[in-house]
Protein backbone atom coordinates (compact mmCIF):
# COMPACT_ATOMS: atom_id res chain seq x y z
CA UNK A 1 0.00 0.00 0.00
CA UNK A 2 1.47 3.43 -0.93
CA UNK A 3 2.21 5.60 2.24
CA UNK A 4 0.24 8.21 3.24
CA UNK A 5 2.32 10.90 3.05
CA UNK A 6 3.59 10.01 -1.08
CA UNK A 7 0.02 10.32 -1.45
CA UNK A 8 -2.08 13.37 -3.17
CA UNK A 9 -4.10 15.70 -1.34
CA UNK A 10 -7.00 14.25 -3.24
CA UNK A 11 -6.06 10.72 -2.34
CA UNK A 12 -5.66 11.31 1.38
CA UNK A 13 -8.74 12.74 1.86
CA UNK A 14 -10.31 9.51 0.00
CA UNK A 15 -8.45 7.40 1.69
CA UNK A 16 -9.58 9.37 5.25
CA UNK A 17 -13.27 9.24 3.80
CA UNK A 18 -13.31 5.64 4.59
CA UNK A 19 -11.53 5.95 7.75
CA UNK A 20 -14.48 7.95 8.73
CA UNK A 21 -17.93 6.30 7.60
CA UNK A 22 -16.16 3.34 9.48
CA UNK A 23 -15.87 5.02 12.53
CA UNK A 24 -18.89 6.99 12.12
CA UNK A 25 -20.94 3.62 12.61
CA UNK A 26 -19.72 3.31 16.39
CA UNK A 27 -23.02 6.72 16.77
CA UNK A 28 -26.73 6.33 17.16
CA UNK A 29 -27.49 8.20 13.94
CA UNK A 30 -27.04 6.85 9.97
CA UNK A 31 -24.56 9.06 8.06
CA UNK A 32 -26.36 10.77 4.96
CA UNK A 33 -23.76 12.93 3.65
CA UNK A 34 -20.29 12.87 4.67
CA UNK A 35 -17.97 16.17 3.32
CA UNK A 36 -14.67 17.17 3.82
CA UNK A 37 -14.33 20.74 5.39
CA UNK A 38 -10.79 20.76 6.21
CA UNK A 39 -7.73 18.90 5.31
CA UNK A 40 -4.66 20.11 7.07
CA UNK A 41 -3.03 19.83 10.45
CA UNK A 42 -5.78 18.04 11.14
CA UNK A 43 -8.97 16.30 9.35
CA UNK A 44 -12.44 17.46 9.50
CA UNK A 45 -15.89 16.66 7.74
CA UNK A 46 -19.21 17.48 8.16
CA UNK A 47 -21.79 14.99 8.50
CA UNK A 48 -25.35 15.08 7.75
CA UNK A 49 -27.39 12.46 9.08
CA UNK A 50 -31.15 10.98 7.74
CA UNK A 51 -33.08 13.13 10.53
CA UNK A 52 -31.68 16.82 9.29
CA UNK A 53 -28.89 16.90 12.54
CA UNK A 54 -25.18 18.03 11.51
CA UNK A 55 -21.93 17.20 13.22
CA UNK A 56 -18.50 17.66 12.56
CA UNK A 57 -15.76 14.69 12.56
CA UNK A 58 -12.08 15.15 13.51
CA UNK A 59 -9.72 12.90 12.73
CA UNK A 60 -5.94 14.12 13.69
CA UNK A 61 -3.77 12.89 11.23
CA UNK A 62 -0.92 15.05 11.58
CA UNK A 63 -1.20 15.45 15.86
CA UNK A 64 0.75 13.85 17.89
CA UNK A 65 -1.57 14.17 20.39
CA UNK A 66 -1.67 11.14 23.27
CA UNK A 67 -4.83 9.13 24.16
CA UNK A 68 -4.68 11.46 27.75
CA UNK A 69 -4.57 14.89 26.28
CA UNK A 70 -7.65 13.99 23.63
CA UNK A 71 -9.34 12.78 26.61
CA UNK A 72 -8.56 16.19 28.55
CA UNK A 73 -9.93 18.20 26.02
CA UNK A 74 -13.27 16.78 26.20
CA UNK A 75 -13.44 16.98 29.78
CA UNK A 76 -12.69 20.77 29.32
CA UNK A 77 -15.10 20.99 26.89
CA UNK A 78 -17.53 19.16 28.68
CA UNK A 79 -16.78 21.36 31.85
CA UNK A 80 -17.03 24.46 29.65
CA UNK A 81 -20.18 23.57 28.34
CA UNK A 82 -21.96 23.00 31.76
CA UNK A 83 -20.22 25.73 33.83
CA UNK A 84 -19.92 28.33 32.07
CA UNK A 85 -21.72 31.07 29.23
CA UNK A 86 -19.31 30.38 26.86
CA UNK A 87 -20.48 28.92 23.33
CA UNK A 88 -18.34 25.69 22.87
CA UNK A 89 -17.95 22.81 20.37
CA UNK A 90 -19.64 20.12 22.13
CA UNK A 91 -18.53 17.04 21.88
CA UNK A 92 -20.50 13.81 21.17
CA UNK A 93 -20.48 9.93 22.70
CA UNK A 94 -20.37 7.01 20.91
CA UNK A 95 -23.30 4.46 21.60
CA UNK A 96 -21.09 2.88 23.91
CA UNK A 97 -20.66 6.34 26.32
CA UNK A 98 -17.22 7.33 24.90
CA UNK A 99 -16.02 10.93 23.88
CA UNK A 100 -13.09 9.57 21.43
CA UNK A 101 -12.15 6.44 19.22
CA UNK A 102 -8.57 5.11 17.89
CA UNK A 103 -8.62 4.74 13.84
CA UNK A 104 -6.20 2.63 12.10
CA UNK A 105 -5.64 4.69 8.94
CA UNK A 106 -4.07 2.63 6.07
CA UNK A 107 -0.52 4.13 5.25
CA UNK A 108 0.07 5.29 8.31
CA UNK A 109 2.31 3.18 11.36
CA UNK A 110 0.03 4.45 14.19
CA UNK A 111 -3.43 4.83 15.36
CA UNK A 112 -4.73 8.67 15.12
CA UNK A 113 -7.41 9.73 17.57
CA UNK A 114 -11.12 10.89 16.34
CA UNK A 115 -13.91 12.58 17.99
CA UNK A 116 -17.15 14.00 17.00
CA UNK A 117 -18.88 17.39 18.10
CA UNK A 118 -22.07 19.15 17.35
CA UNK A 119 -21.88 21.21 14.37
CA UNK A 120 -21.49 25.29 14.91
CA UNK A 121 -23.06 27.00 12.62
CA UNK A 122 -21.93 30.72 11.09
CA UNK A 123 -19.00 31.97 9.24
CA UNK A 124 -15.92 31.69 10.75
CA UNK A 125 -14.49 34.89 12.29
CA UNK A 126 -12.03 35.47 9.30
CA UNK A 127 -15.32 36.30 7.59
CA UNK A 128 -16.56 38.81 10.16
CA UNK A 129 -13.94 40.79 11.41
CA UNK A 130 -14.89 43.45 13.20
CA UNK A 131 -13.85 45.72 16.38
CA UNK A 132 -16.65 44.45 18.20
CA UNK A 133 -16.19 40.94 17.75
CA UNK A 134 -12.91 41.23 18.42
CA UNK A 135 -13.50 42.82 22.09
CA UNK A 136 -16.07 40.23 22.56
CA UNK A 137 -12.69 37.90 21.88
CA UNK A 138 -11.05 39.41 24.57
CA UNK A 139 -13.93 38.77 26.97
CA UNK A 140 -14.26 35.28 25.83
CA UNK A 141 -10.66 34.77 26.27
CA UNK A 142 -10.77 36.12 30.14
CA UNK A 143 -13.74 33.91 30.64
CA UNK A 144 -11.51 30.92 29.52
CA UNK A 145 -8.46 31.58 31.85
CA UNK A 146 -10.67 32.18 34.58
CA UNK A 147 -12.63 29.32 34.66
CA UNK A 148 -9.48 27.11 34.06
CA UNK A 149 -7.92 28.33 37.07
CA UNK A 150 -10.42 26.69 39.19
CA UNK A 151 -10.62 23.53 37.25
CA UNK A 152 -8.75 20.26 37.58
CA UNK A 153 -8.38 17.76 35.09
CA UNK A 154 -10.44 14.51 35.91
CA UNK A 155 -8.60 11.26 36.46
CA UNK A 156 -6.66 10.11 33.59
CA UNK A 157 -6.64 12.79 31.90
CA UNK A 158 -3.03 14.84 30.93
CA UNK A 159 -2.23 17.80 29.11
CA UNK A 160 1.89 18.43 27.20
CA UNK A 161 3.21 21.49 28.93
CA UNK A 162 3.65 24.31 27.03
CA UNK A 163 6.62 25.74 28.11
CA UNK A 164 8.77 25.80 24.90
CA UNK A 165 8.13 27.30 21.33
CA UNK A 166 8.45 24.00 19.72
CA UNK A 167 5.93 22.61 22.01
CA UNK A 168 8.57 19.26 21.89
CA UNK A 169 8.24 18.87 18.05
CA UNK A 170 10.85 17.49 15.94
CA UNK A 171 12.44 20.92 14.78
CA UNK A 172 13.73 21.25 11.16
CA UNK A 173 14.23 24.71 11.07
CA UNK A 174 17.81 24.46 11.22
CA UNK A 175 19.12 20.93 9.88
CA UNK A 176 19.19 19.85 6.17
CA UNK A 177 15.38 19.68 5.93
CA UNK A 178 15.36 23.72 6.61
CA UNK A 179 18.18 24.12 4.34
CA UNK A 180 16.11 22.89 1.25
CA UNK A 181 13.97 26.00 2.00
CA UNK A 182 15.91 28.26 3.77
CA UNK A 183 19.37 30.34 3.04
CA UNK A 184 22.07 30.26 5.46
CA UNK A 185 20.87 33.97 6.33
CA UNK A 186 17.29 33.02 7.34
CA UNK A 187 18.41 29.77 8.99
CA UNK A 188 20.44 32.20 11.00
CA UNK A 189 18.03 34.72 11.63
CA UNK A 190 15.39 32.42 12.78
CA UNK A 191 17.80 30.86 15.45
CA UNK A 192 18.66 34.29 16.44
CA UNK A 193 15.12 34.66 17.10
CA UNK A 194 14.39 31.24 18.62
CA UNK A 195 16.71 31.86 21.36
CA UNK A 196 15.43 35.47 22.01
CA UNK A 197 11.83 34.42 22.07
CA UNK A 198 12.87 31.44 24.06
CA UNK A 199 14.22 33.77 26.59
CA UNK A 200 11.49 35.29 27.21
CA UNK A 201 9.50 32.49 27.71
CA UNK A 202 11.86 30.71 30.30
CA UNK A 203 11.43 33.77 32.05
CA UNK A 204 7.66 33.75 32.13
CA UNK A 205 7.76 30.05 33.44
CA UNK A 206 10.26 30.90 36.00
CA UNK A 207 8.24 33.56 37.26
CA UNK A 208 4.70 32.86 36.86
CA UNK A 209 2.89 29.73 39.24
CA UNK A 210 1.10 27.22 38.42
CA UNK A 211 0.03 26.52 35.17
CA UNK A 212 -3.69 26.68 33.86
CA UNK A 213 -4.65 24.71 30.79
CA UNK A 214 -5.01 27.28 27.87
CA UNK A 215 -6.63 27.17 24.46
CA UNK A 216 -3.11 27.89 22.56
CA UNK A 217 -4.60 28.56 18.81
CA UNK A 218 -7.12 31.14 19.24
CA UNK A 219 -7.35 32.26 15.84
CA UNK A 220 -9.64 33.60 13.09
CA UNK A 221 -9.67 29.66 11.98
CA UNK A 222 -10.88 28.13 15.40
CA UNK A 223 -14.29 30.84 15.71
CA UNK A 224 -17.37 31.13 14.02
CA UNK A 225 -19.83 34.14 14.38
CA UNK A 226 -23.42 33.24 15.01
CA UNK A 227 -25.79 35.91 16.07
CA UNK A 228 -23.13 37.68 17.17
CA UNK A 229 -21.99 35.16 19.65
CA UNK A 230 -18.48 34.39 19.40
CA UNK A 231 -18.04 30.62 19.38
CA UNK A 232 -15.28 28.29 19.84
CA UNK A 233 -13.75 25.07 18.72
CA UNK A 234 -10.49 23.55 17.90
CA UNK A 235 -8.97 22.55 21.58
CA UNK A 236 -7.17 19.97 19.76
CA UNK A 237 -3.80 22.06 20.80
CA UNK A 238 -4.75 22.95 24.49
CA UNK A 239 -2.27 22.22 26.87
CA UNK A 240 -0.76 23.93 30.23
CA UNK A 241 0.28 26.64 29.97
CA UNK A 242 0.03 30.70 30.96
CA UNK A 243 -2.86 33.30 29.92
CA UNK A 244 -0.02 35.46 28.49
CA UNK A 245 0.51 32.93 26.05
CA UNK A 246 -2.92 32.46 24.58
CA UNK A 247 -3.10 36.33 24.65
CA UNK A 248 0.18 36.30 22.59
CA UNK A 249 -1.61 33.88 20.09
CA UNK A 250 -4.53 35.54 19.37
CA UNK A 251 -2.55 39.21 18.65
CA UNK A 252 -0.28 37.51 16.82
CA UNK A 253 -3.38 36.71 14.09
CA UNK A 254 -4.26 40.25 14.16
CA UNK A 255 -1.08 41.22 12.76
CA UNK A 256 -2.63 41.81 9.51
CA UNK A 257 -5.63 43.17 10.13
CA UNK A 258 -6.62 45.93 8.28
CA UNK A 259 -7.64 47.67 11.68
CA UNK A 260 -5.10 46.19 14.01
CA UNK A 261 -4.12 49.12 16.46
CA UNK A 262 -8.21 49.46 16.87
CA UNK A 263 -8.65 45.90 17.15
CA UNK A 264 -5.76 45.14 19.35
CA UNK A 265 -7.17 47.63 21.38
CA UNK A 266 -10.90 46.51 21.83
CA UNK A 267 -9.08 42.86 22.75
CA UNK A 268 -7.59 44.79 25.84
CA UNK A 269 -10.98 46.09 26.43
CA UNK A 270 -12.50 42.89 26.02
CA UNK A 271 -9.91 41.03 28.61
CA UNK A 272 -10.34 43.68 31.07
CA UNK A 273 -14.33 43.44 31.35
CA UNK A 274 -13.28 40.09 32.91
CA UNK A 275 -10.30 39.91 34.85
CA UNK A 276 -7.34 42.43 35.05
CA UNK A 277 -4.75 42.76 31.86
CA UNK A 278 -1.48 42.06 33.65
CA UNK A 279 0.88 41.50 29.91
CA UNK A 280 3.52 43.08 29.13
CA UNK A 281 3.83 44.54 25.81
CA UNK A 282 7.48 43.20 25.12
CA UNK A 283 6.89 39.87 26.27
CA UNK A 284 4.12 39.28 24.00
CA UNK A 285 5.82 40.66 20.83
CA UNK A 286 8.12 37.61 21.56
CA UNK A 287 5.53 35.16 22.34
CA UNK A 288 4.24 36.86 18.88
CA UNK A 289 7.56 35.72 17.12
CA UNK A 290 7.91 32.18 19.00
CA UNK A 291 3.99 31.42 17.66
CA UNK A 292 5.65 32.04 14.11
CA UNK A 293 8.91 29.85 14.36
CA UNK A 294 6.29 27.04 15.76
CA UNK A 295 4.34 27.78 12.67
CA UNK A 296 7.41 27.59 10.38
CA UNK A 297 8.29 24.48 11.51
CA UNK A 298 5.12 22.64 11.48
CA UNK A 299 4.87 23.87 7.86
CA UNK A 300 7.83 22.23 7.07
CA UNK A 301 7.18 19.18 8.73
CA UNK A 302 3.46 19.24 7.58
CA UNK A 303 2.85 15.84 4.91
CA UNK A 304 -0.28 18.12 3.33
CA UNK A 305 0.49 18.84 -0.29
CA UNK A 306 -1.86 21.96 -0.12
CA UNK A 307 0.17 23.34 2.73
CA UNK A 308 3.37 22.34 1.50
CA UNK A 309 2.89 24.64 -2.02
CA UNK A 310 2.72 27.89 0.21
CA UNK A 311 6.26 27.46 2.13
CA UNK A 312 8.33 30.07 0.38
CA UNK A 313 5.33 32.83 0.28
CA UNK A 314 5.20 32.14 4.10
CA UNK A 315 8.55 31.77 4.63
CA UNK A 316 9.38 35.23 3.40
CA UNK A 317 6.47 37.11 4.62
CA UNK A 318 8.09 35.45 8.26
CA UNK A 319 11.30 36.90 7.49
CA UNK A 320 10.38 39.78 7.08
CA UNK A 321 8.40 40.51 10.23
CA UNK A 322 11.12 38.45 11.94
CA UNK A 323 13.55 41.15 10.91
CA UNK A 324 11.42 44.04 12.29
CA UNK A 325 11.00 42.31 15.35
CA UNK A 326 14.63 41.93 16.38
CA UNK A 327 15.54 45.52 15.21
CA UNK A 328 12.59 47.22 16.55
CA UNK A 329 10.88 44.92 19.10
CA UNK A 330 7.36 45.12 16.92
CA UNK A 331 6.60 41.52 15.75
CA UNK A 332 4.29 42.77 12.66
CA UNK A 333 4.05 43.36 8.92
CA UNK A 334 6.78 45.65 7.42
CA UNK A 335 4.86 49.11 6.28
CA UNK A 336 4.38 49.68 2.67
Amino acid sequence: MTPFEHLSSRAQMHRLRQVALKALEAYPFEVRKLTVINHGFNTTFRVDDTSGRKYALRINVNSHRTVANVQAEMAWLDALSRETDLAVVKPVRTTEGHLMQMLEVPGLSDMRPSALFEWIPGPLLEDKVSVPIVRQLGAVTAKLHVHARQWSLPEGCALPVSNKIYLGDEVVLFDERGAEHLSRAQQNLFETASKKASDVLNDIWAREGTPIPIHTDLHDGNLKVWRNVLQVFDFDDCAFGHPVQDVANVLYYQTTYPEREACNQAFIEGYQQVTPWTFEDTEIEALKAGRALLLVNDVLRNLNPDIRKHIAGFLERTTQRMTLWLEEGTYRSPQP
